[in-house]
Formats: C-alpha cells, sequence, structure tokens
C-alpha cells in the first residue's frame, strides 16, 4: 500500500475501504495549455485508488445512498508532490452519480478528509520512495508456451486469425497462455500473458483477453512499473538506430525487428533514458487512430514533444489516419506508412 495514512483515515471516516490497483504509481505529465498558458498536467495512469460509498450520493439522488463503493480517491489525493508542489484534488471522482462536479461537493470533501485532521510531515518522503520502488513481479504459474497451443484452441485461433506467427511470439516474446487457474492471480487465467523483459529481467506482465469483446482486454499485474519500461527492448536489434514507437505489444509484434512498445502514450523520462540506452537517435511515434477523438489528444502529443524535445532524438509523431490501429494492418502496409513518415525527415 502506498499511502497508508490517507487509507486509514478514510476507514475511520467511511468504514470498509477497497483497493483498486494496489502499488501502482501516479504517473502524469506537465503541459502547458496553449489556449491560457496555464501549466496543467496529464493523468496517464492514476495507480492506487482507495474506493469508499460516496456521502453525497444520497443527497443527489433524494434518497438513494451508494452501497457499491463508487467514490474513487487515489493515494495522492491532498497530498502535495515534493518536486513540483501541486496537490491533486481532482483526483478523486464519484462514478455513481458524478457527484464531485459540484464544487460545492468537491470542498466538502476535503474538508471531511483534511478538515481536521493533517497527514504527517514526513508523508511525501514516505510517499515518493514508495511509488518509485520497483517491486518484484511473478509470473502464475500454470503457463503453456502459446505456440505449444493445438491450432483449435480459441486463443491460438485469435491470433492466427490475425496473422501472428505463434512460433515468432513464442521464440521472440515469450508469450504464453494461462492454462491454469493460479490462486494468487484468479484474474489471469484463460488470458494471453505477455511478458516485459529488459536485460533479461522480467520487469512485469499484462494479460489479454482473445478476441475484441469486454471491456478489460487487458489486466496489468500488480508490481509492474509501466512508466519505467519498452516492451520489445531485448528484442530490439543491436546497433539499429531507428526505432518506431507504438502504443501496444500487439503493434509491436505486427512490426517487428525495430519496434518498441510504450505501453499507453507516455514517455517518462526513464523510457526516454532507455532509447538512448540502445543508441537510438532517430524515433517514429505511431499513436492509434482513435487518438484523434481523444479530448487528450493535445495534451498526449504535448507531452510526447516535450519528453522527446529533451532526449537530443530527431523525432517525428504520427496518429494513424481512419481510426486504425496498428495491429489492425498488415505488415506490408505498416512498413509503407512508416516509409510515407519517414520521407523527406531530417532522419
Amino acid at each position: 500500500m502506498i499511502n497508508t495514512w490517507l487509507f486509514r483515515r478514510l476507514k475511520y471516516l467511511f468504514g470498509e475501504v477497497k483497493i483498486a490497483n494496489e502499488d501502482l504509481p501516479l504517473i502524469f505529465s506537465e503541459y502547458i495549455e496553449p489556449t491560457t498558458g496555464k501549466k496543467k498536467i496529464f493523468v496517464e495512469q492514476r495507480g492506487e485508488t482507495y474506493c469508499v460509498n460516496c456521502p453525497f450520493c444520497q443527497i443527489v439522488t433524494n434518497g438513494r445512498p451508494d452501497t457499491r463503493f463508487r467514490l474513487w480517491i487515489n493515494h495522492h489525493y491532498g497530498v502535495e508532490d515534493p518536486s513540483t508542489k501541486r496537490k491533486f484534488w481532482g483526483l478523486a471522482y464519484c462514478y455513481n452519480e458524478n457527484c464531485l462536479s459540484y464544487e460545492e461537493f468537491r470542498t466538502a470533501l476535503k474538508h471531511i478528509i483534511y478538515g481536521f485532521e493533517k497527514p504527517p510531515t514526513n508523508l511525501d518522503l514516505q510517499f515518493r520512495s514508495r511509488t518509485l520502488a520497483r517491486t518484484r513481479c511473478e509470473l502464475p504459474a500454470g503457463l503453456v508456451p502459446i505456440n505449444s497451443l493445438e491450432a483449435s484452441h480459441p486463443a491460438a485461433q485469435y491470433l492466427i486469425s490475425e496473422n501472428f506467427d505463434l512460433d515468432y511470439l513464442y521464440n521472440t516474446f515469450k508469450i504464453q497462455f494461462a492454462a491454469e487457474l493460479d490462486p494468487r492471480f484468479p484474474n489471469m487465467y484463460g488470458r494471453i500473458i505477455i511478458p516485459i523483459y529488459m536485460n533479461g529481467e522480467l520487469y512485469g506482465y499484462q494479460g489479454r483477453i482473445f478476441g475484441k469483446q469486454g471491456n478489460l482486454k487487458y489486466l496489468t499485474a500488480k508490481g509492474t512499473k509501466v512508466g519505467e519500461v519498452l516492451y520489445g527492448y531485448d528484442a530490439f536489434p543491436k546497433g539499429l538506430q531507428f526505432a518506431v514507437l507504438f502504443e501496444g505489444a500487439k503493434d509491436v509484434w505486427r512490426y517487428g525487428p525495430g519496434a518498441l512498445g510504450m505501453l499507453g502514450t507516455h514517455l517518462s523520462r526513464r523510457k526516454v533514458m532507455h532509447l538512448k540506452e540502445l543508441g537510438i537517435k532517430y524515433a517514429i511515434v505511431i499513436l492509434d487512430g482513435d487518438i484523434a477523438t481523444n479530448q487528450h489528444s493535445m495534451h498526449i502529443i504535448n507531452s510526447l514533444n516535450a519528453a522527446l524535445n529533451s532526449s537530443g532524438l530527431k523525432y517525428s509523431i504520427r496518429i494513424l489516419p481512419d481510426g486504425k490501429d496498428p495491429a489492425d494492418l498488415d505488415r506490408e502496409k505498416l512498413y509503407e506508412y512508416i516509409l510515407e513518415c519517414a520521407s523527406g525527415l531530417d532522419f
């Protein structure tokens, strides 16, 4: 648990508290809002969150209380970040009635939690060291290599239908399938397991459902620090100075050698450092086409520009047209698009 003080405070105030995304840090980037010139933040990963029954829903609904723990309060709520001096009051949200859209309820929540109690003066230091510490991640038991599945297996059928070579996926990326239930990681059962290795060390993994159904296509294992790693790092060809950066693992599989996955749309300083470790001097960042409809699209691009400008790399950022995902294209068409992006650039 990251913020034990806040958790205990909420438990005292609200009774039962549930935890979502335990031990995952807050990942954010600062940017300048073009229209106002004000400094704002874009949150890439909210991380550990404490869930309580919202005390305001009964007021908003005229008598119907929240009983499903729909008020989610981030571990950083009300805690000053020592590097930026910010307090993230916006990291609380009612998923039941959106109660905190009302200013009076936002103010009331501050007073309820912090009105008569102050966190320990050294909480910010405890918080920071806990957030940055990388915990050991362990793969579930009962995994089988993806290329050992029968072609008739639904997971194999799904990957083959998308023109992925199962031998390539296992031999290059160690993709596996959770064929048995591990009681420690029940949510990973029946998923395609995507390990994340760097320098031969397991940094975490994701589990993906096969097919396109469901809301949680990807589950990130506890202890995985997505803000620190580049997917495909160990498979990147030595001596290659040009890299294509994609959002997810499947995009990296589609492109093949020379691709890296950001595991999102954020490039932290640590990830930029890894690019330099690989000797990369030129990069093209390919964002999924649906980002064009994302209300935070300009914030995402500004954040990427800020990270890459500071890196000294020559780069270009492109959004795939027509709402496409790189993994939706065949490899030849993806290559053609990358070549088109690179043509005319000072690489």
